[in-house]
C-alpha cells in the first residue's frame, strides 16, 4: 500500500522491529526528536481491549478522544483537544469518505479487525495530506508480506450484558498466502458482527423554570412559561418569589439499538523484484443500525391556576399538585417514539506501486475511489401521543435524578401501575407532535498521487521529498422532513385525532425493561407502550377523508415529508498539492 515516506516521512516517525511495551517506550524516546509529532499504534496495543470499532481502537493511543453513540461505541475522534470535524481520517493514505454533513468521519462504520496499525499525525507538514486542521488519522491495513507462506485464522466472540441482559457476538477470519516463489500475495478478510444495545436515559430538555429577579442583572426576565411563580396567587412578584426556582419539562426511557456490521477487505499485492511491488486492494463495509427510543414525557411548567398545595425550601419549588379539571391544565403525560434509521455503506479500492529506481531514489504512484452513502431522508422520527384521560397528579422532587410522579386518573386507575399491566389502549391518548426527517447523503471521493523520494545524504541535506496530488470530491446532501410544511403539527393541538378513532393496533404492547433505572430512586413509571411508527403512518394514512376542524378533510399526504431545499446542497471540491 502507501509507502512510508509519501505522507509519513521516516525521520518523522518512531520505527522498530519490536512489538508490545518495550516497542511503546522506544518509540516515545524517539518522538523527543522529532518536529512533526506521530504516535503510532500497533497490534499489541490495539488488540489488548475487546474493541468494537475503530475508535473504540484509537481511544488508546495518546492526545485522541471520542465520543459515543447511544450504544456506548466509539464514533467521532478528536485530536489535541480539537472537534472531529477538524480531524482528516484516511486509510492507508487515502480519504476516507463520509456519511455526515461535514468531513468528520463517523468511525462505527469500521470494525476494529479491518487495521492493523493506525497513525495519529499531531501536527501540520507538505508531505502529509491536507485538510487536518486538529490532527490526521491514517488507519493501516496489513499485508500478505508481513507473514510470507499460508496463514488463516478464525476468530468468534460473544457478549452479554448483565444489566440490560442483551447479547452480541462477531464472527471475523482472514487468509493469506504469499506464492509463486514469494512474488505474489493475497489477503482476504471478513467481519461480521452483530450486536444488541440499551441506552437508559433522563433529562430536562426544557429546563428549570425560574422567575425573573430584579435585584440580578442576569436574570431580570427570568424564563417562566405561563408567567411567574406565584405561590400565594396575587399576580404580583413578590421579593421572596424573586429567582423561585420549579421543575419544568423532563423524560425518561431507553434507546434500543440492533447494530449489525458487515466488513470484507481484500488485497492483491505483485512483486517480481526486489525493487518493485503493486498493490490492488479494497474495502467495502455496510452499518445497519437502527435505533428505536422509548419514552415517557412530563410537562408540568407553571402557569396561573395550574399549580396547586406549592412547597418550597431554600428559593426551589419541591412538590406541588395538579388537579385543574381544564384539559389543557391538566398534566397530560406523553409518550415518545424517537428512531434513527442508519445504514451505511462504505467502500475504498485503489492501487498503488512503488518502485526503487536506485539506492536514493525512490518513486510511487497511487490511484483510488472512496464513496460512502447514507439515505435516511424521512425516515427518523420524533412522534408523541398525548393522553387525554382527566387525572390529579403530584410532582415532587426527591434528591435524586428523576422527579417522583405520580398520576391517578379519574377513572381509578393510575399511571405506573397502568403502564406495567397494560390497561391503557388506543382511546387513551389523542395524536400529537409527528416530526418525520433525516437526510441522504452521498459522498464521492476520487483521488491520484504521484510522489518521490531522493535520499542526498550530503550533510546538510538529508533528502529531497517531491510529489503532486489531486483529489475530486463530490458531495450531496438531501434534507427530507416535514418541518419545512408545518406536517409536524398537522395533527395537534385543535386538530388532534383520538387514537382509538384510527381503526386500532397503533399502541401494540406494554413491557419493562430489565434492570430499568435501577440506582435511580424516585417514585415514577418505569414500564413503556410500544408502538410502530409504520403503522401509526398507514393508519394516518387511512383517515384520510375524515373532516378536519375549521373546513376541509384530512390528507395524510400535508403532513408527510418532503425535499427540503433550504438545507440541501452539492458541494464539488478539486484539489492539487504538490
Amino acid at each position: 500500500m502507501f509507502p512510508s515516506f509519501q505522507r509519513f516521512p521516516a525521520e518523522n516517525r518512531s520505527v522498530g522491529s519490536g512489538w508490545g511495551v518495550r516497542r511503546t517506550c522506544g518509540k516515545g524516546e524517539s518522538q523527543c526528536h522529532v518536529h512533526v509529532f506521530v504516535e503510532p499504534s500497533w497490534p499489541a496495543e490495539l488488540g489488548v481491549f475487546p474493541d468494537d470499532n475503530v475508535a473504540d481502537s484509537l481511544a488508546h493511543i495518546t492526545g485522541v478522544s471520542i465520543s459515543r453513540t447511544a450504544g456506548g461505541e466509539g464514533q467521532s475522534v478528536s485530536v489535541r483537544g480539537l472537534g472531529p470535524e477538524y480531524t482528516l481520517s484516511t486509510f492507508n493514505g487515502r480519504i476516507l469518505a463520509t456519511d455526515g454533513a461535514g468531513r468528520d468521519f463517523a468511525y462505527d462504520v469500521l470494525p476494529s479487525d479491518v487495521i492493523s496499525g493506525a497513525d495519529v499525525i499531531k501536527g501540520a507538514e507538505a508531505a502529509n495530506t491536507e485538510g487536518a486542521i486538529g490532527g490526521l488519522v491514517n488507519l493501516r491495513s496489513a499485508s500478505p508480506f508481513d507473514q510470507r507462506g499460508q496463514h488463516g485464522i478464525v476468530r468468534v466472540e460473544g457478549d452479554r450484558n448483565q444489566m440490560s441482559e442483551l447479547d452480541g457476538y462477531k464472527f471475523s477470519g482472514v487468509y493469506s498466502n504469499t506464492f509463486a516463489d514469494d512474488t505474489f500475495g493475497v489477503m482476504l478478510g471478513l467481519v461480521y458482527q452483530e450486536r444488541d444495545a440499551r441506552t437508559d436515559i433522563a433529562g430536562n430538555d426544557g429546563g428549570w423554570t425560574r422567575n425573573a429577579d430584579p435585584t440580578d442583572e442576569s436574570w431580570l426576565w427570568g424564563n417562566a412559561w405561563g408567567g411567574s411563580i406565584d405561590p400565594n396567587n396575587n399576580g404580583v412578584l413578590d421579593p421572596e418569589e424573586y429567582g423561585l426556582i420549579g421543575p419544568g419539562q423532563f423524560r425518561v426511557g431507553s434507546i434500543l439499538e440492533e447494530k449489525k456490521r458487515t466488513a470484507y477487505t481484500a488485497k492483491f499485492e505483485w512483486r517480481p523484484t526486489d525493487n518493485f511491488r503493486l498493490v490492488v486492494d479494497g474495502l467495502s463495509t455496510k452499518l445497519d443500525s437502527p435505533q428505536v427510543g422509548y419514552q415517557q414525557s412530563f410537562y408540568p411548567l407553571y402557569a396561573p391556576g395550574r399549580w396547586s398545595n406549592i412547597q418550597i425550601t431554600d428559593g426551589i419549588v419541591t412538590s406541588f399538585d395538579m388537579d385543574n379539571t381544564d384539559p389543557e391544565m391538566r398534566l397530560n403525560p406523553e409518550l415518545l417514539n424517537q428512531t434513527e434509521y442508519r445504514v451505511v455503506e462504505t467502500e475504498l479500492y485503489g492501487v498503488n506501486a512503488e518502485w526503487n529506481v536506485s539506492d536514493t531514489l525512490t518513486l510511487n504512484a497511487d490511484l483510488y475511489r472512496s464513496t460512502s452513502s447514507r439515505h435516511s431522508g424521512g425516515q427518523d422520527s420524533y412522534v408523541v401521543l398525548r393522553m387525554n384521560q382527566p387525572n390529579v397528579a403530584h410532582i415532587e422532587l426527591n434528591g435524586s435524578y428523576v422527579p417522583s410522579v405520580t398520576v391517578d386518573f379519574d377513572d381509578g386507575r393510575d399511571l405506573a401501575t397502568g403502564l406495567a399491566n397494560g390497561e391503557f389502549s388506543d382511546g387513551d391518548f389523542n395524536t400529537h407532535y409527528f416530526s418525520l426527517a433525516g437526510d441522504n447523503i452521498d459522498d464521492e471521493i476520487t483521488g491520484a498521487a504521484f510522489n518521490g523520494r531522493w535520499e542526498a545524504d550530503m550533510g546538510w541535506l538529508a533528502n529531497v521529498q517531491f510529489g503532486v496530488n489531486y483529489t475530486d470530491r463530490k458531495k450531496s446532501r438531501d434534507l427530507i422532513n416535514n418541518a419545512l410544511t408545518g406536517g409536524a403539527d398537522y395533527y395537534s393541538g385543535n386538530y388532534a385525532i383520538n387514537v382509538g378513532d384510527l381503526g386500532g393496533g397503533v399502541i401494540s404492547n406494554s413491557f419493562t425493561l430489565p434492570n430499568f433505572m435501577s440506582e435511580v430512586s424516585g417514585n415514577f413509571p418505569r414500564s413503556f407502550l410500544a408502538f410502530d411508527i409504520a403503522t401509526y403512518q398507514a393508519a394516518l394514512a387511512a383517515y384520510d377523508g375524515t373532516p378536519r376542524p375549521g373546513g376541509g378533510t384530512y390528507n395524510y399526504a400535508d403532513a408527510a415529508p418532503v425535499w427540503n431545499p433550504l438545507q440541501s446542497y452539492r458541494v464539488t471540491e478539486e484539489t492539487w498539492a504538490g
